[in-house]
C-alpha cells in the first residue's frame, strides 16, 4: 500500500510541475505584453506633450524636449511566478529625479492549476514607489505618467 501512495505522490508532483511551467510561460507572455504596452504609453504620452522620442536598445526609450530628457528603462522581467517587471523613469532637467515602478499581479494565493484557469481575470498593477516608501497603484503606465507629470 505504501508504494502506491508514493507513486500517486510522484504523479501528482509531476502534474503540478507541468502546471507551474505552463503558468510561468503565460505569466511571462503577459508581462512582456504589458511591458510593450507601457513603452508605447510612454512614447504616446510624451509625443502628445511635444517631446521627440529617441529609442535606445530594447530596454530604454528617451523623450527629449530641448535639453530636458525623460528616460524609461527596464530590466528583463523576472522569470518566475510572482516576479515583477521593474521600470525606472528618470528625469534629466535642472536636477535628476528618478521614479521606480513595479509591474506585478495582485497577490494570488492559489495553485498553479487554479491560476492557469483564471489567469485572464488576474489583475496587474503598476506600483509607483513614493519617496516615503509607500506605493501608489495604477492600472496602466499612462495613469502613472499622468500622476507624475500632470497631476503633481
Amino acid at each position: 500500500m505504501h508504494i502506491e501512495k508514493l507513486k500517486q505522490f510522484g504523479e501528482a508532483e509531476q502534474l503540478n510541475d507541468k502546471f507551474v511551467k505552463k503558468l510561468q510561460e503565460q505569466l511571462n507572455a503577459k508581462a512582456d505584453q504589458l511591458t510593450n504596452e507601457a513603452r508605447a504609453d510612454f512614447e504616446i504620452f510624451f509625443t502628445e506633450q511635444g517631446f521627440s522620442i529617441e529609442s535606445g536598445d530594447s530596454f530604454n526609450t528617451t523623450a527629449v524636449y530641448g535639453k530636458a530628457k525623460v528616460q524609461l528603462s527596464y530590466d528583463v522581467p523576472f522569470k518566475f511566478i510572482g516576479g515583477a517587471q521593474i521600470f525606472d523613469i528618470t528625469e534629466h532637467s535642472t536636477s535628476v529625479d528618478k521614479h521606480r515602478i513595479f509591474l506585478k499581479t495582485a497577490k494570488v494565493q492559489a495553485s498553479a492549476e487554479s491560476r492557469l484557469k483564471n489567469l485572464d481575470n488576474e489583475t496587474w498593477f503598476f506600483h509607483l514607489l513614493k519617496p516615503d516608501g509607500s506605493y501608489e497603484y495604477f492600472k496602466s503606465m499612462s495613469e502613472v505618467l499622468n500622476y507624475i507629470f500632470i497631476s503633481n
